[in-house]
């Protein structure tokens, strides 16, 4: 009998990310055969009944979609708002909003590129860190800009306890009072090019993605979507 862990299992049914899964648990949101389930738990999806906030999950074929959308700024990358802020997902047609997530952060003063999903496991592929996806953003500062600055900010700096992974920077404009620096991560801390720019005395005018894991924006206007093509996210599989 084939059992996996219940996070993987709910996220392949495009319920939630893998981390969604397991603060659902830690809510008591969700239950296999009739008990509480535990985070780690191993479940049959044909043979357990999993129910999510009372609802039982069924047993459906549900098609991966991943979305690029190119984020403005002031729009928050969730689901919902209990605030009633306009979220990602109100950027989308009623079609692809049930069952759909945002893939990675994208914080609330930054914009550019974003994928959605309906997958759980893509979402954790194209997220987690150890699969090092690149992401490219071109950063507006103001400051006084000092070039042993850029050579630590490469090489990692500590921030909320823990150092951050070697990063590529490449100065692309720089007058009097501001200068645009191309940043290529492999990682995605909350809030880390703001946190460390705030580290240096910067102060962050524009934060912009123009490329996630290899998905560029290209002539993609703001708020403006695009599916993306099966062959294209043949890679993450």
């Amino acid at each position: 009998m084939t059992t996996h862990r219940i996070n993987k299992v709910l996220a392949n049914y495009g319920i939630c990310s893998r981390r969604k899964v397991d603060l659902m648990i830690l809510d008591r949101k969700i239950s296999v055969n009739g008990s509480l389930a535990e985070i780690g738990m191993r479940v049959n999806p044909d043979l357990d009944k999993i129910y999510i906030n009372g609802k039982k999950l069924k047993n459906n074929n549900i098609q991966t979609t991943i979305i690029l959308i190119n984020k403005p700024k002031y729009i928050i990358t969730t689901c919902s708002d209990k605030h009633n802020r306009k979220t990602v997902i109100d950027l989308l047609p009623k079609r692809y909003k049930r069952g759909f997530f945002p893939i990675g952060r994208l914080d609330y003063k930054s914009r550019g590129a974003l994928l959605i999903t309906n997958d759980g496991e893509i979402c954790h592929k194209l997220s987690h860190p150890k699969f090092e996806h690149k992401k490219i953003y071109n950063v507006k500062l103001s400051g006084n800009l000092k070039e042993n600055h850029i050579d630590k900010w490469r090489a990692g700096i500590n921030i909320d306890g823990k150092k951050t992974f070697p990063c590529d920077i490449e100065l692309l404009e720089k007058d009097s009072a501001n200068f645009l620096l191309k940043i290529t991560l492999k990682e995605g801390r909350n809030r880390q090019i703001r946190k460390i720019a705030s580290y240096f005395g910067y102060k962050v005018i524009d934060l912009q993605r123009v490329n996630f894991a290899n998905f560029k924006l290209g002539n993609l206007k703001e708020g403006e979507w695009k599916l993306i093509n099966n062959s294209e996210f043949d890679f993450i599989k």
